[in-house]
């Protein structure tokens, strides 16, 4: 709250360049950078406890400290030492996808530097909401600073802490000499480059790169950009015009992406319902025929059945015919055979008919007799006696 009187006591004084350049010995890199890793992730910690501090889920395109964490641990290249290239689109652009794939321990340490800057920032911005808090009322020193956890009063004195283990000179000195070597190792190639490139006689070329690793115009390099002392507001404004080139870059090829993906995923949305309808009408089909397959299967089977029964009707009709036929033959040989038994019959009774009236009329020329013939009542005919 403007106007507040402070309460908690101030930071401790930032490291200056003269403090760093008359330290003796430097940090271990890999100390340096388990250190930088370490107090980022407990400012982020404490950070997403309470949100006292701001959200905990800020804009992915803005360089927060949790937005450098993210992109240290996640392989995003930091952008160039040289201030020029931060600013030409162009070669941003030609860089923006590419990932390293080393671990943040793996890589150089240099590409810590904003990561360090944000800390900075971030410790100053705590440091200035727990004490506008206090000095409003709002809060009392003892008060936790989220339900469980520490107190007002415990969380300045361990920002405090983190403070001072940042602004060390021997932890700034290793972070100081590591990015001003990136920046000599940065200008020598750009000068490579404007060699080959024509821009730069070879004659040229050698006395700029003889000037650049002398150990007087070494030391003038700009190594560490001396911003402890500037408010969060500052160091914060710092890292966007920074990152203002980088990040819009980094924008507007997520867009195309996006819309890529939202495209990608129309086409293949509309490229099942096209299959899945196309599938439907298939089986559709396939019914159908299995329909009509199945109707003339059954029809054929009608028919068949229908043949099966006529040709069982003319079989029998067949049979019967034939039976009748025999039949017929059978009575017709027994009428032919009972004709001729009848015939035979009557032949045999007329011979011996004949045979009587020629013995009777035999006998009576040789007695001289003609006796009468006489006729019985049953019509049978006899000889008499003489």
């Amino acid at each position: 709250m403007p106007g507040a009187k402070p309460v908690l006591p101030p930071l401790p004084p930032a490291a200056t360049q003269e403090a760093v350049s008359t330290t003796p010995y430097a940090h271990d890199k890999t100390e340096v950078k388990t250190a930088l890793l370490g107090i980022s992730s407990d400012l982020l910690g404490m950070q997403d406890c309470t949100p006292l501090f701001g959200t905990s889920s800020p804009d992915p395109y803005a360089p927060s400290l949790q937005t450098l964490h993210f992109r240290l641990e996640n392989g995003y290249l930091a952008p160039s030492p040289l201030q020029a290239h931060t600013s030409e689109e162009a070669r941003i652009k030609a860089t923006v996808h590419i990932r390293t794939p080393k671990k943040p321990l793996a890589r150089p340490l240099e590409d810590f530097e904003d990561l360090y800057y944000a800390m900075l920032g971030a410790i100053k911005h705590m440091h200035q909401i727990l004490d506008m808090r206090l000095g409003s009322g709002f809060n009392a020193l003892h008060d936790s600073l989220f339900e469980g956890g520490i107190t007002i009063q415990e969380s300045h004195a361990w920002l405090a802490e983190q403070w001072d283990i940042l602004n060390r000179p021997e932890l700034v000195k290793a972070l100081d000499d590591a990015i001003r070597r990136s920046r000599v190792k940065h200008l020598h190639q750009e000068l490579l480059a404007q060699l080959h490139a024509g821009d730069l006689t070879q004659a040229d070329a050698d006395e700029l790169l003889a000037d650049l690793y002398d150990p007087e115009e070494y030391d003038g390099v700009q190594g560490c950009a001396w911003i402890g002392r500037w408010s969060a507001a500052m160091i914060a404004g710092w890292l966007e015009e920074k990152y203002r080139i980088v990040l819009k870059v980094e924008k507007q090829e997520a867009g195309k992406k996006e819309r890529w993906e939202r495209k990608m995923a129309r086409i293949e949305r509309a490229n099942k319902e096209k299959a899945a309808k196309k599938e439907q009408e298939m089986q559709e089909e396939r019914e159908r025929q299995q329909f009509e397959t199945a109707e003339q299967q059954q029809s054929g089977m009608f028919d068949g059945a229908g043949d099966i029964q006529t040709e069982r009707m003319k079989q029998g009709q067949e049979q019967e015919q034939g039976q009748s036929d025999v039949e017929w033959h059978m009575k017709t040989q027994r009428v032919s055979q009972y004709s001729q038994y009848l015939r035979g019959l009557a032949s045999y009774d007329a011979r011996q008919l004949m045979s009587s009236i020629n013995t009777n009329l035999q006998q009576s020329l040789y007695n001289g007799s003609s006796g009468p013939i006489q006729e019985e009542g049953d019509g049978d005919v006899h000889m008499s006696d003489a």
